[in-house]
């Protein structure tokens, strides 16, 4: 073994080692040394070409300017022509990029697509930044008669995309005139963005053929040292098939040959609860269906894992196991590697929660609350629903609803499409108010409360959620008191906005792509605000954005913040109303607005966190509370979900419907316990039951 090491030191040091400095020096020659010389002459060529533009059109008005002398034309008429001429002059790879004119005062001549300049004295007009950028321009040509100024400006004749650009100015001095042009510099940064992923791809390539000839060299000095090191390595093929099965120790593992235990690990023999049970059959222990039997005596290599019993020694106890068979060649013989999987706790789950869900919907139904449940896929096919989910939908049974699929209930593509964003976006929907369509293509209102469900993995298992009558008077099957009000709601939407303040986060209006989604990974809150260098605040970034960039955008982690920021911002004071807020946050068609004390920013409000604090998905409480391992989370539920009890109180006047969820709730939290329990402390000696008397709710 010390010789294999000094080996391999040997090749590192004289092959390995010299091969990735030069390869080192290679790609820091291309990106350190030949990369910025072509950033710098791109960037020439660009100042170039304007200057040669600004020429050209400058003998314009000088061939104008000669009608005027020779007596052709007056001043007047030589400058309306120059004007209307360079006026329709384009030229760039959209046919977008003009030229402008401004007097020395400064005072606009004439730009062809902020006519609204036209005519209007510049001396106080200034860029974003708060540069006055045609008095720079007119301090240039004074100096120098003609140079480069650099400012934001809108992105051609979009007025809501600001960009820096740099443009080429120079004085015709005839008539007093400034003639420009430029080139955005975000253009430029394409280029060079372009340039840069032809020199990673040379590099890759040339860095993939160099780790080839390496990884071939490696080979061929492996394969000599391992003829070498084959034989000590034969003696260990023991050794090996038991750490293997150590080393699985969080399943049961049993190896078999012919139906015969040979090999076990400790965890197996803990289940069956005997320390050893070689050479014995595993039909003892585990009931084997006969196809599986067939396989195993075919010497067949392909099985699927089924679900069986495992009996203990003393065949006073058995639990539910997952079994999944492999074969496995020893010298020669075929032998089976059975993984078994303990699956009691899973399958009681599984029955306390079916147990708990119909509860849930028949709770649901008494309160007139439809449940509905589906696939994760685009079209969404409905599992399952309540009694009030088919009366809502007007169907006649389970069967004939299962049929469906959630987004055909959907008036038009637009209701469809705010569905889908929103599930993107947040994975739930809150109290959405929604237009439906019947079989017989009437179109009801209703309101949607809907949330994608994940497994301990996070992995996607299905959709769940509720639905109300906007109105429910309408259906007598589902009706509450012709007095019900939802006093908290009302209360709560008239308080102040204080109490439901987010924090301010801030990112500079530079920041790339990849930032920007690393700081929304990082926080509770999914939103930032975006400000210039001078701390201005430029405009706000959501989802909403992101996914917009990701749409539109082609080099999406060349992107920057003032790129894809959605503005401008709206300010309130922090004594608005809930109710004043929301509607101007509506009005403005805006996700985030800026909250203010005395003038001074303090905070923000978000109509979808304000949403989101105070509506809670029953299901999904029932769902944690099951899958939770931790008291703390399961006190933490329980709070929450009695404070919507309180509110539902309020809503219905009904308290039996109260008791019932509470008793429900608190008999999930029981099971919850069990579980932890048995996981911390192990299975209990014997079959158990655990009564609770004196609850009317529990009828």
């Amino acid at each position: 073994m010390k010789e294999y090491k000094k080996h391999l030191i040997n090749f590192f040091l004289k092959i390995v080692l010299p091969s990735l400095f030069a390869l080192l020096l290679f790609i820091g020659f291309l990106f350190l040394i030949l990369k910025p010389q072509f950033e710098e002459a791109i960037l020439n060529k660009k100042r170039e070409m304007i200057k040669e533009l600004v020429n050209a059109t400058k003998s314009i008005l000088e061939k104008y300017h000669s009608d005027e002398k020779e007596g052709i034309l007056t001043r007047e008429q030589a400058q309306l022509t120059a004007i209307s001429r360079i006026q329709y002059l384009r030229y760039g790879s959209d046919n977008k990029d003009y030229f402008w004119i401004t007097n020395m005062h400064p005072q606009m001549i004439m730009h062809p697509y902020v006519i609204e300049l036209n005519g209007q004295d510049l001396t106080n007009y200034t860029d974003p930044k708060g540069k006055k950028l045609f008095v720079e321009c007119v301090k240039v040509v004074k100096n120098n008669k003609q140079g480069y100024v650099e400012y934001m400006w809108q992105f051609k004749d979009d007025t809501t995309h600001i960009l820096p650009k740099l443009s080429y100015v120079s004085l015709y001095e005839p008539w007093g005139w400034i003639v420009g042009t430029g080139v955005y510099i975000d253009d430029v940064k394409k280029e060079i963005s372009a340039l840069t992923n032809k020199l990673i791809h040379s590099s890759l390539i040339i860095t993939t053929i160099i780790l080839i000839i390496l990884a071939f060299i490696s080979f061929q000095s492996y394969k000599i040292e391992n003829k070498r090191q084959q034989a000590e390595l034969n003696f260990k093929i023991s050794h090996e098939k038991y750490r293997s099965l150590v080393a699985a120790s969080n399943e049961a593992l049993v190896m078999i040959k012919d139906f015969y235990i040979i090999q076990t690990n400790e965890l197996f023999n803990k289940m069956i609860q005997k320390e050893s049970c070689l050479n014995t059959l595993i039909s003892d222990f585990i009931s084997i269906p006969k196809e599986i039997v067939q396989k195993i005596n075919k010497n067949d290599k392909v099985f699927v894992p089924f679900e069986t019993k495992l009996i203990s020694s003393n065949k006073n106890s058995s639990i539910d196991i997952l079994v999944n068979i492999s074969p496995v060649s020893i010298y020669g013989d075929l032998v089976y590697v059975l993984t078994i999987r303990d699956i009691s706790t899973y399958k009681e789950t599984q029955r306390n929660l079916e147990d708990q869900h119909e509860r849930f919907k028949q709770l649901l139904d008494n309160i007139g609350i439809g449940y509905i449940k589906t696939t994760i896929d685009a079209r969404g096919k409905i599992i399952d629903t309540n009694k009030t989910t088919l009366l809502i939908l007007e169907f006649e049974s389970l069967d004939e609803m299962k049929k469906q699929h959630i987004i055909d209930f959907f008036v038009n593509n637009e209701e469809k499409r705010s569905f889908r964003k929103e599930i993107i976006e947040h994975e739930r929907i809150v109290n959405k108010p929604m237009q439906i369509k019947l079989k017989n293509n009437k179109v009801i209102p209703i309101k949607i409360t809907f949330n994608i469900v994940k497994d301990e993995y996070s992995n996607l298992i299905y959709g769940e959620g509720i639905i109300q009558f906007s109105y429910q008077k309408n259906i007598s099957e589902i009706q509450f008191n012709e007095n019900t009000t939802f006093s908290i709601e009302n209360y709560i939407r008239n308080t102040k906005i204080k109490n439901y303040i987010l924090p301010i986060r801030e990112i500079n209006h530079n920041t790339t792509f990849d930032q920007i989604v690393r700081n929304f990974n990082d926080s509770e809150h999914k939103y930032l605000i975006v400000k210039d260098s001078e701390e201005n605040n430029l405009g706000y970034i959501t989802f909403e954005e992101l996914f917009n960039a990701m749409s539109i955008k082609s080099n999406i982690y060349e992107t920057r913040a003032y790129q894809i920021m959605k503005s401008p911002l709206i300010n309130i004071n922090v004594d608005t109303s809930v109710n004043e807020a929301l509607f101007i946050a509506k009005t403005n068609k805006a996700n985030i607005i800026i909250v203010s004390d005395n003038f001074k920013p303090i905070g923000v409000f978000s109509e979808q966190s304000f949403l989101i604090k105070w509506h809670s998905n029953y299901v999904n409480i029932f769902y944690e509370i099951s899958h939770s391992f931790s008291i703390e989370k399961i006190k933490e539920l329980r709070e929450q979900y009695i404070n919507n009890c309180i509110s539902l109180l309020f809503q219905t006047k009904k308290s039996i419907l109260v008791l019932q969820l509470l008793s429900a709730l608190h008999d999930t939290i029981i099971q919850s316990l069990f579980k932890i329990a048995i996981k911390q402390i192990g299975n209990p000696p014997c079959d158990f039951a655990f009564i609770v008397m004196g609850s009317e709710a529990r009828n």
